[in-house]
C-alpha cells in the first residue's frame, strides 16, 4: 500500500542495499522503471456487457515527496480524457481475465517511457475514492451499479464508453473538499 518498501533506481548497488536493508530478499519483486504517467479505466459491466466506462490520468500524487519512490497510492490530481487504443486495451485487459465481466471493474496502466501504456493490475469489484469525481461530471456509476441490482439496468441507456471526452481536473487535499477545476483552472493554479 502506498509504495510501501518500494525504490525507484537504476542502480544495482542501490537495490541490493535496500533489499538487505529492509530483508526483501524473497519478497520482494523487482520490475521495469517505467515512466512517471499512469491512467485508469473505470468500468462498470453487466452480465458480460459493458454499461459504462471512463478514462482518467493521474497528474500528481499527493505527498510523493514522502515516500522514497515518489508513490504514495493517494491521488493528488488527475484529469479524464479520450485514447481510442487506450480504451481498447482496456476492455480487451478485462477480456482477457473474465469471459463475464459483471460489476465494476478497473484497469491500471503505466506508460513506458517511450509512451507505451502498459497494463499493470485489473482490479474488480471496487470502486475508487476517484468515483466522486467522475459523478460529479455527471457519470454515476454507483447509481447505474445500484439501478442494475435494483432492476436489471431497465431504462439504462445503451453502453457510455468514455463519456467525458475532454479534460477535466479533480484535485484533492487534506481536511479540505476535492476541487474540479477545467483545464485553464488547473493551469494558473
Amino acid at each position: 500500500s502506498g509504495g510501501a518498501g518500494s525504490i525507484a533506481t537504476g542502480s544495482m548497488p542501490l537495490a541490493t542495499a535496500w533489499l538487505d536493508e529492509h530483508s526483501g530478499w524473497g519478497h520482494f519483486t523487482a520490475a521495469e522503471h517505467l515512466s512517471k504517467r499512469t491512467a485508469t479505466l473505470s468500468g462498470l459491466w453487466n452480465d458480460g456487457e459493458l454499461v459504462c466506462s471512463q478514462l482518467r490520468e493521474r497528474v500528481s500524487w499527493k505527498y510523493a515527496t514522502l515516500s522514497v519512490s515518489g508513490v504514495t497510492g493517494i491521488t493528488g490530481a488527475q484529469r479524464t480524457f479520450w485514447d481510442e487504443e487506450l480504451h481498447e486495451l482496456a476492455l480487451r485487459c478485462v477480456r482477457a481475465v473474465c469471459a463475464r465481466p459483471h460489476g465494476i471493474i478497473g484497469v491500471d496502466f503505466t506508460y513506458g517511457h517511450d509512451g507505451t501504456a502498459l497494463p499493470t493490475e485489473v482490479q474488480p469489484a471496487r470502486f475508487y475514492s476517484s468515483i466522486y469525481f467522475l459523478a460529479t461530471l455527471g457519470v454515476n456509476m454507483p447509481d447505474l451499479y445500484c439501478r442494475l441490482a435494483l432492476d436489471g439496468g431497465h431504462g439504462l441507456p445503451g453502453p457510455a464508453a468514455n463519456p467525458i471526452r475532454e479534460s477535466h481536473y479533480w484535485v484533492k487535499s487534506v481536511d479540505k473538499l476535492p476541487r474540479l477545476l477545467s483545464p485553464e483552472e488547473f493551469a494558473r493554479g
